[in-house]
């Protein structure tokens, strides 16, 4: 418990002498153990989180804190509100009751609003190719008048199915009609790494959330995209609020984590080209390349100028090394390598705008198969700055180094890997991660 918070224990006992906790303080416990994922939260566009939804194996309830919603209506009614944060649909309990707590049209004892307005992201794990699932999500994203997060990690075998407000026969354009979802939602994340999407669901996802902010595109398929795309005319629809684009997800196939010719990093390159004519991201700053793919020319022409934060995996990140592709990216700020067991030559790469480097363990599960241990990480510290320490004429702007530690770190190593950055005049930050 954080030492700041204070405690009054002459209140920790009622006059008939029983234990009295006081509601701050349950307040306090429930708010650490609803802490959500990063991937659950609306992280600023430069965090060092990538925007990526990774199956999260240690996260198997359905709700975070059960024990205190059952303990008692006092505790329930200062808690159900942190609790309903960020539901993880995993089962068809799980489905319904959500979908009880978003249509029931009365308050429970306890309860100051309905949990449908208390949820600002909502998973979907659950396999979603039942008929009558894909027929309530529609009306359920609906009623969420608060929610800010949709993750489908699994999800149906087309977004057409939940384009519920859509008349048929309809040319694509603006939605006079509305939409199948709230006005709130900006950010949606299409993590599911075994059923992708095509153009056509990227291009109803764009009409029916033009407030999106925010997306995350695991799988991408059919490279053949003319469909829907070529009744998109101008001016273009696609997206028009987008700052922070993710291709990819950390559970990739072994063929997408080593070749840049795999057909998933194939796919996304075609996604990127047609993201580039008539493009409609004229906000985007913000790009994520969890694959190793070739970047089009067209849309470094067009975007390489205006992304202020790039993220890579540090193996290859042939990306950015092909073609001198990163000194197109003339207003970047801040380059994230993801790390995997090994870093790639940064003296192969130039950029005179980048101001800090991040060298971010990613969140679990790794991007590699092999986990890193505190032994690995130190020594990949110690790689890591020889190679800025050699590459650093070629970023004539860097003054930021951020290099991730094991807890076991002491202040005296990390003193070591600052003062030798110090040198030429680069500062060190540093992220404690778990191992």
């Amino acid at each position: 418990m954080d030492e700041a918070t204070h405690v009054d224990h002459s209140s920790l006992s009622s006059e008939n002498n029983e234990l009295f906790v006081p509601p701050d303080i349950i307040r306090h416990i429930a708010t650490f153990r609803c802490i959500p994922p990063p991937c659950y939260t609306f992280n600023r566009v430069d965090d060092v989180y990538p925007l990526d939804a990774p199956g999260l194996a240690h996260h198997r309830c359905e709700w975070t804190a059960p024990e205190l919603l059952l303990t008692s209506s006092a505790i329930y009614s200062d808690v159900y509100d942190l609790s309903w944060q960020s539901p993880r649909v995993h089962t068809v309990r799980a489905l319904r009751s959500v979908l009880e707590g978003a249509f029931r049209p009365y308050l429970r004892r306890g309860e100051s609003r309905t949990p449908a307005e208390c949820i600002r992201c909502i998973d979907i794990v659950m396999e979603l190719s039942v008929t009558q699932w894909e027929d309530v999500l529609p009306t359920l994203f609906h009623s969420l008048s608060q929610l800010r997060i949709l993750i489908l990690s699994d999800r149906t075998h087309s977004f057409l199915s939940l384009d519920g407000c859509s008349p048929s026969n309809v040319p694509i354009g603006p939605r006079p009609w509305g939409s199948t979802f709230p006005r709130s939602l900006t950010q949606v994340l299409l993590s599911s790494h075994n059923l992708g999407v095509n153009m056509d669901d990227l291009v109803l996802l764009s009409l029916e959330v033009p407030q999106l902010e925010r997306l995350q595109v695991a799988k991408f398929n059919d490279p053949h995209y003319i469909s829907l795309q070529d009744t998109v005319t101008s001016p273009s629809y696609f997206f028009p609020s987008l700052v922070w684009l993710s291709l990819g997800t950390f559970l990739r196939s072994p063929d997408d984590a080593i070749s840049i010719n795999s057909r998933g990093a194939k796919a996304f390159t075609t996604l990127l080209r047609a993201l580039s004519v008539a493009s409609g991201l004229r906000r985007l700053t913000r790009l994520d390349i969890l694959y190793d793919i070739e970047l089009p020319e067209r849309f470094l022409q067009v975007h390489g100028p205006r992304i202020h934060t790039l993220s890579v995996p540090s193996k290859h990140h042939r990306s950015i090394r092909r073609h001198s592709s990163l000194s197109r990216f003339t207003s970047l700020k801040k380059l994230i390598f993801l790390l995997e067991p090994s870093v790639s030559p940064l003296a192969a790469l130039t950029n005179p705008s980048l101001e800090t480097i991040v060298f971010m363990n990613p969140p679990y599960p790794y991007l590699a198969d092999v986990r890193q241990d505190a032994g690995n990480l130190r020594g990949l510290n110690d790689h890591i700055i020889n190679e800025v320490l050699s590459a650093a004429p070629l970023f004539p702007a860097l003054n930021r180094v951020v290099l991730s530690f094991p807890p076991s770190a002491s202040p005296a190593e990390i003193d070591t890997f600052r003062q030798r950055l110090a040198i030429a005049n680069i500062t060190v930050d540093i992220i404690i991660v778990d191992l």
